[in-house]
């Protein structure tokens, strides 16, 4: 293996490095017409799009380039690949803001770009407030400028719609509780003391405010709440089932099952652990058991079912889910609605370990082959 003893052999590996980069970019341009003719399928190409903060040259080669700025875009899209294998995600945060703005009408450059933001920048901060900051900024990216672009695209709303269920919603991020106490306060000021939204009391100015801070339409929250409520909106997964709704909402006919299950899961945590006991001033969080949520569950499945006739991971979901209902509810002492959930489960879902009734199955007795 050759070694370079002075600073020119690095300065031979940089220059080595630049043409390749340079040889592949006019390998693009050789075929722009082929690949401007795929890129205007994707975009709309013809639509004039300002870079914002882009460096002269960037700025140069794009109006240079003019219709051919998918190319451009393909460029830094390599680039963006090479620092994501590097971990170089600080960098990554701007070049990405260059592509979204070449090509705002693609989902998958707004999905890449919050992402980064959310997950992989986030935990690079020390402080819970600073990480608090970047999830917002991964989640504000989408709502206020992938939507912006991307209306009709259930996609978008799946992916909103997860960081809420995943990134907020789970314990995957050490500083989860600070980012339920946050996102708590937040929708707290639209809310009572117990979560719930008085629709018919919201002022003028409160739903001004939801459309335009969080893009939350008061009437849609209404209509989701009043299917599958009642819905505690300080819980992450409450605005993330908003999200997953309005995500099947756009699909229509075509249908998308990430976001109806969204929904479904999002709902089903709910009854899990969506009676919420919260203090802002000591940031005492605790969640339990929410009975309520029971029906507006079932009826999130049934609802997916008739949605997805043909998937079979949606039934699979709703046995499992009924099986554990019933368990937690006798263990809550709610044993009239344990034994109407095992009635449903027996009927529909039924298996081996329900064939000897209601009591065996919480025993765990099941009859012989």
């Amino acid at each position: 293996m050759r070694r370079c003893r002075t600073g020119t052999g690095v300065t031979v590996s940089k220059n080595r490095k630049a043409l390749m980069f340079a040889a592949a970019f006019v390998l693009l341009l050789l075929g722009s017409s082929v690949q401007g003719r795929r890129l205007r399928t994707l975009n709309d190409l013809g639509t004039e799009v300002q870079l914002r903060d882009a460096p002269p040259i960037v700025v140069f080669t794009s109006v240079v380039l003019g219709g051919f700025k998918g190319i451009l875009a393909d460029v830094l899209w390599l680039r963006a690949s090479l620092l994501q294998d590097e971990g170089r995600y600080l960098e990554l945060v701007q070049l990405s803001d260059w592509i979204t703005t070449l090509e705002p009408g693609i989902s998958e450059v707004w999905s890449f770009h919050a992402w980064n933001m959310a997950y992989n920048v986030s935990v690079m901060m020390p402080k819970p407030e600073d990480r608090w900051r970047w999830v917002l900024n991964g989640i504000a990216l989408l709502r206020d400028q992938g939507l912006l672009y991307n209306a009709g695209d259930p996609k978008l709303y799946f992916e909103l719609g997860w960081f809420f269920q995943h990134k907020l919603g789970e314990g995957i991020d050490v500083m989860h509780l600070y980012y339920k106490r946050k996102w708590a306060d937040i929708m707290g000021e639209f809310t009572e003391q117990d979560g719930r939204i008085d629709y018919n009391s919201l002022s003028g100015e409160e739903k001004e405010r939801l459309n335009k801070e969080l893009k939350m339409d008061p009437e849609v929250m209404r209509d989701l709440d009043s299917l599958y409520g009642p819905f505690d909106w300080r819980l992450p997964e409450a605005t993330a089932a908003y999200w997953g709704y309005q995500g099947v909402k756009v699909a229509g006919t075509r249908g998308y099952i990430s976001c109806d299950r969204v929904v479904y899961q999002s709902v089903m945590q709910m009854f899990r652990r969506g009676k919420l006991s919260y203090n802002s001033e000591s940031g005492a969080y605790h969640v339990s058991l929410d009975p309520r949520m029971l029906v507006g569950t079932m009826k999130a499945f049934e609802d997916a079912l008739k949605n997805h006739p043909d998937d079979t991971t949606v039934p699979d979901s709703y046995a499992l889910f009924l099986r554990e209902a019933v368990r937690k509810l006798h263990a809550a002492g709610l044993d009239q609605q344990a034994h109407y959930v095992f009635l449903k489960l027996s009927a529909e879902y039924g298996g081996h370990d329900t064939k000897e009734g209601y009591e065996a199955f919480l025993k765990g007795v099941h009859p012989g082959p």
